[in-house]
């Protein structure tokens, strides 16, 4: 039903509308304009006839404007249906398109068309111009076209829209007037409706009392109206009389006060009120959000305070509630009393009293920690500061103890005098300690110096000197003033009245310091001591005690006087007197002496105490110097011979250089004296020792000789062979560690020092490490090369011996599995032939052989029983000549049964490729043998 209203609404736009075809008949040049005559009549001669013999033909109709073209009906001759099928439909918004444009669709059936309606109706639902009938195919010779009219069914553009078309586009309320016609919906483009309408045709008017304006976008209940139920218009929700809630303006009452404007109708303006502060502008009451200015209340701070009532901010201070000074008037802004505050209360509106033991007085400008009470806790008036009885501090006087003590007086209750103090040469006066800045005359202490020092105790000014600390050398009394020893004088050391001066470092000693250090004959550069003047290093010589500042006494000379004259030798002289410094023998010495002196040895001749001893009769190993006093031979003696100056002889069992080998630790053979200088073996030596006095290794070494020095792996072939150690100086030839060079290198190592690892390798194949060098023994794997495949390889094109030998195997692989099938093939038949023969021969099975392979080795964990079965006759082998297959249970792969018929079984290895081999591995399809226990 809907599709007959839906056409009943459309119109054929293609009647009497130009028509041109691509070609025409010969003899029938009917016009194209034939198909828009408006004659459906579908017999006659009022059709259209393209040209034969043609790749494709088409005929096109101008409907000479933009339609939106619902379908498309042609009308076939009834005479004549052969060019029927195929037939296509195109729309397009240019003209003469052939088959480009939107395709409608194709008439399809049989070539004959005999199964096509002679009228064909086809849906296009498209925006175009331009209708073009097209034919590209051959229903027999021909692609020419032929039919009676074609009809185009449209609703027109901007003028009805609607799935029945029948809408008038100019009844929709477009907000754009000019606004474009979608013949399917009839859309506004701008998609906008004028107020009052909504929909996407803008034909629906806005439900009154709930929506209004554009698209009826706006709800009623979002207006400010003053009435609860005022009227609202669709159009423009006007409010009528009633007018706008306060902050809200507009015709609809939705818009907010301007920037700047506030209250009914928005008619106050922000910029008079008077707010603290800078404050936001609320569009409906103007509140200020910090509160108002001084003078001011309300919430938009607009109302003044009362004169003489009210004042500060919000007009809450009241005028009465002030202590002023005097009656003065109330300013509506801060309140301010222009004379004052009464005592204990704050300016400047003396409405505040002074906080409690914080401040007082007028206009609480004093500060109560700033009084000087004498207990820290007093209690504060607001109104004077009072300290209560218990008074000022010393120095203070007043009744809140803020004044300093007048001029000459000082201390508690300024009581004290200045004058009174016995200061030293100071005029100043502290009010409150009275100190005296250059302190106290002597025998007077204190900080105003009015205390006496105490007798026996302490003394001088200010009492600072200590009695007891002075150096009186006898017991003394003490002066307060001046604490003078009054007897006896000072100790060593130490100078002045009170004996309380040290002696000064370096220049003076003694008592008094009256003894100079310069005077003193010390031996070396010493210090002084300021009690005893003592030389450290000891006297020069000549000189004695110990500040050194006494000549030697007679009959005595030399450093500290300790030598005497009657010791020396010399040739005529006094004994009982000689020179204190040197003891000098004026005539010469005796014979055998030498020295100012005559006390030394004469040099390279004689030594000892008393030069008793002949240089010539030492034992040297070198042309030593002889000392005086002991005769050392400076390199030591000769063999035989020992003692500082190599006059003792060695004595059995001892000899050699400084007696120091002994004859019993030789390995002399047989009986041998022991010669003092060399131990000599006179028999000759034990075997294994070498040497004059056989305590040498003959290549050997270690504990009495028991290794031998060919075992070792030095570097060096030639390397001395240390008969105690035995160490390779130059190190071990590779895989060889220790000194000696004995010890093969441990499990994973190899090379010098058994440094290297063998995991760090990259070996093909077998991962065997050779302890010299590392070497792979198949080779590297791909991209490492050298002896250990340590080192990577930089030729990419260089092929490795394992690759071109893996390649050659892949080939010869190839190779001898083709032969092998052909083999296989052939011993099939070969077997099937002789199973055939014997089958026919006898009916007992094959006669198999094993054999009895001995495995010594082996530790057996799991065994296989096999039998030999004919497939042809189903025949198994009995019990006596089945296979048992023993399996090494450490995984051993060479270690398998074997059989063959045809050769004896023999034990050893070399002769397993004689037999075929028998494991698990050919049990199986084609096999002779099956597994019948485990």
């Amino acid at each position: 039903m809907s599709i007959f209203i839906y056409r009943f609404f459309l119109v054929n736009v293609a009647r009497n509308k130009r028509a041109y075809q691509s070609s025409y008949l010969s003899g029938y040049e009917q016009y194209a304009s034939n198909a828009t005559d408006g004659v459906s009549k579908q017999t006659g001669y009022s059709f259209i006839h393209t040209n034969t013999g043609q790749t494709y033909t088409w005929w096109e109709v101008d409907l000479e404007k933009t339609f939106f073209i619902h379908e498309v009906k042609i009308y076939f001759r009834t005479d004549y249906k052969l060019r029927r099928n195929g037939v296509q439909v195109y729309t397009n918004t240019r003209e003469r398109t052939s088959n480009t444009g939107h395709l409608c669709g194709t008439v399809t059936g049989r070539p004959n068309g005999s199964d096509i309606p002679d009228v064909v109706t086809i849906t296009c639902d498209v925006n175009a111009r331009y209708v073009t009938i097209y034919q590209g195919t051959d229903n027999g010779g021909s692609t020419a076209l032929d039919f009676m009219e074609v009809e185009v069914y449209a609703c027109e553009l901007d003028v009805k829209y609607g799935t029945t078309c029948d809408k008038l586009c100019n009844s929709r309320h477009c907000a754009v007037q000019s606004s474009s016609c979608n013949v399917q919906t009839g859309d506004c483009d701008s998609g906008t409706c004028q107020q009052g309408w909504t929909g996407a045709d803008c034909t629906t008017a806005c439900t009154q009392g709930d929506n209004y304006g554009a698209n009826c976008n706006r709800n009623c209940r979002d207006r400010h109206c003053v009435s609860s139920s005022p009227p609202c218009s669709t159009v423009t929700g006007d409010c009528g009389n009633v007018g706008c809630q306060p902050g809200w303006t507009g015709v609809d009452c939705t818009q907010r006060c301007s920037r700047g404007a506030y209250g009914s109708a928005c008619s106050r303006q922000c910029s008079a009120r008077h707010c603290e502060g800078d404050s936001t502008c609320d569009h409906i009451t103007g509140r200020c959000v910090r509160g108002c200015q001084a003078g001011w209340m309300g919430t938009d701070c607009t109302t003044e305070c009362q004169e003489g009532i009210t004042y500060g901010s919000g007009c809450t201070r009241r005028c009465t509630d002030r202590h002023c000074l005097h009656n003065s008037q109330c300013d509506k802004t801060t309140g301010r009393c222009v004379g004052g505050c009464q005592s204990g209360w704050r300016e400047p509106d003396c409405s505040q009293a002074c906080m409690k033991n914080v401040r007082y007085g007028p206009n609480c400008n004093m500060y109560c920690n700033r009084r000087k009470c004498a207990s820290s806790n007093r209690p504060c008036d607001v109104q004077t500061g009072n300290c209560g009885t218990g008074g000022c501090k010393p120095g203070y006087q007043g009744v809140d103890c803020t004044q300093g003590c007048s001029r000459g007086t000082y201390g508690s209750t300024c009581s004290l005098q200045c004058s009174a103090r016995h200061c030293e040469g100071d005029l100043t006066c502290h009010h409150i300690t009275g100190s005296c800045v250059r302190g106290c005359q002597a025998a007077w202490r204190g900080t105003d110096c009015m205390t006496a020092c105490s007798s026996g105790y302490n003394y001088g000014p200010n009492c600072a000197k200590d009695c007891s600390q002075r150096h009186c050398v006898s017991s003394s009394s003490c002066n307060i003033k001046t604490g003078a020893c009054d007897a006896g004088g000072c100790t060593a050391g130490w100078m002045g009245d009170d004996c309380a001066q040290e002696c000064q470092e370096g220049l003076t000693y003694g008592s008094g310091c009256t003894k100079q250090c310069a005077g003193r004959h010390c031996l070396q550069n010493s210090p002084c001591n300021t009690n005893t003047g003592r030389c450290v290093g000891g006297c020069q010589s000549g000189w004695r005690e110990q500040d050194c500042s006494l000549v030697c006494y007679a009959g005595r000379y030399g450093p500290s006087c300790s030598l005497q004259c009657s010791s020396r030798h010399c040739k005529t002289s006094s004994t009982s007197a000689c020179n204190p410094v040197n003891g000098s023998c004026d005539n010469s010495c005796q014979s055998g002496w030498q020295g100012i002196d005559c006390t030394d040895c004469k040099g390279g001749l004689t030594y000892g105490n008393n030069c008793d001893k002949r240089c010539a009769d030492r034992h040297c190993l070198n042309n030593s110097t002889c000392a005086a006093n002991t005769g050392l031979c400076v390199g030591g003696c000769q063999p035989g011979w020992k003692d500082v100056d190599c006059s003792k002889v060695c004595r059995w069992p001892w000899y050699g250089p400084n007696c120091s080998l002994s004859c019993t630790d030789r390995h002399c053979s047989g009986q041998s004296g022991c010669n003092k200088t060399d131990g000599k073996c006179e028999t000759g030596c034990q075997t294994r020792w070498k040497g004059v006095d056989c305590l040498e290794c003959n290549d050997r070494y270690g504990a009495d000789c028991s290794l031998d020095c060919r075992t070792r792996h030095c570097k060096d072939n030639n390397s001395p062979c240390d008969s105690r150690t035995g160490e390779c100086v130059e190190g071990c030839k590779p895989g060889w560690m220790n000194a000696t060079c004995t010890q093969q290198c441990p499990s994973g190592k190899y090379g010098e020092g058994c440094l290297e690892e063998c995991i760090d390798r990259r070996c093909y194949g077998s991962q065997r490490c050779d302890l010299a060098t590392g070497q792979c023994v198949d080779g590297c794997i791909a991209g490492w090369q050298g002896v250990s495949c340590s080192e990577v390889k930089t030729d990419p094109t260089t092929v490795s011996p394992q690759q071109a030998s893996d390649s050659t195997i892949a080939v010869l692989s190839s190779v001898i599995g083709v032969l092998s099938v052909f083999v296989i093939i052939e011993c099939i038949v070969i077997i099937r032939f002789i199973l055939i023969v014997r089958k026919l021969r006898t009916s007992s099975g094959p006669s198999v052989s094993f054999s009895k392979k001995p495995n010594n080795r082996m530790t057996t964990t799991t065994s296989s029983v096999y039998e030999v079965v004919d497939s042809e006759t189903d025949v198994r082998s009995p019990p006596d000549e089945r296979v048992f297959n023993t399996q090494n249970g450490q995984n051993n792969d060479a270690q398998h049964d074997y059989v063959n018929s045809s050769h004896p079984a023999e034990s050893s290895q070399e002769n397993v490729n004689n037999y075929d081999r028998l494991d698990v591995d050919v049990i199986g399809e084609g096999s002779p043998y099956s597994k019948i226990e485990d």
